[in-house]
């Protein structure tokens, strides 16, 4: 259950915690390779414990993702993000589509008579702009919505779905190993600003990641206002697959 942690975690370099803060629904962490951010579960951690983090290595904040105290797995996530999710590993590591947006690419693959089911881990925004994959898409939630399913209805409706959106916040709450199982004949997308971009996915049985890398400058607009959902705070967007060769 513990393998993609463990190989994220051990595909973290050395480096240390530069700065961590938490904004109004995630943690930001930066450290000399990047920024890196992750959706926070609860309340924030105490400002001594988030003080006692400044230069923590970096490969051992990331082993917090294994953490069942969710806010601090956040930390985890957060840490290695931080060592990941930037311009030059991913150009390194991947083939980055020209499509930014996933919701977008898959909305234009959809044919009249498409037999896909497609289904999303949690509420994801923008959907409602593409309505064909709308039309054929279950939503799984913890709290459901009018028309959501509850996300134990996962368990047994997940193997039919063709193509399936993860949120990569599910590493924080441990959900992710069961999903990954239940989707492993579905074309699995990873997706959000808490995407590990790591080359990693692709042995578990992902297609596709569709995550956030961040530069000082979105940095910067995130410290001057931590609540901001402006495109300038929001990183750059980027759909990701294998490397071949």
């Amino acid at each position: 259950m513990w393998e993609i942690y463990d190989e994220l975690i051990a595909g973290v370099g050395e480096g240390k915690i530069r700065e961590i803060f938490p904004t109004k629904n995630r943690m930001i962490i930066t450290s000399e390779h990047g920024i890196g951010t992750a959706v926070r579960y609860g309340a924030a951690p105490e400002e001594n414990v988030l003080a006692q983090m400044k230069g923590a290595a970096l490969k051992e904040a990331a082993a917090m993702i294994k953490l069942w105290d969710f806010p601090l797995a956040s930390i985890g996530l957060a840490a290695m993000n931080s060592f990941y999710n930037n311009r030059a590993y991913t150009e390194e590591h991947f083939h980055a589509l020209a499509a930014a947006d996933i919701f977008r690419l898959y909305e234009q693959t959809i044919t009249e008579n498409d037999p896909r089911k497609f289904a999303t881990i949690g509420h994801f925004p923008g959907i409602p702009q593409f309505p064909k994959l709308q039309a054929r898409l279950t939503v799984f939630e913890l709290d459901p919505r009018p028309g959501d399913l509850p996300a134990s209805a996962a368990e047994f409706l997940l193997p039919e779905i063709a193509v399936v959106f993860i949120t990569a916040s599910a590493l924080v709450n441990k959900t992710l190993p069961r999903l990954l199982a239940l989707a492993k004949n579905a074309e699995v997308i990873i997706l959000g600003a808490s995407t590990p971009l790591s080359p990693v996915w692709f042995e578990h049985g992902v297609h596709l990641l569709a995550g956030t890398y961040f530069n000082n400058s979105h940095l910067e607009k995130l410290k001057q206002d931590p609540n901001c959902r402006k495109l300038s705070c929001l990183g750059k967007a980027v759909v990701l697959e294998r490397k071949e060769g």
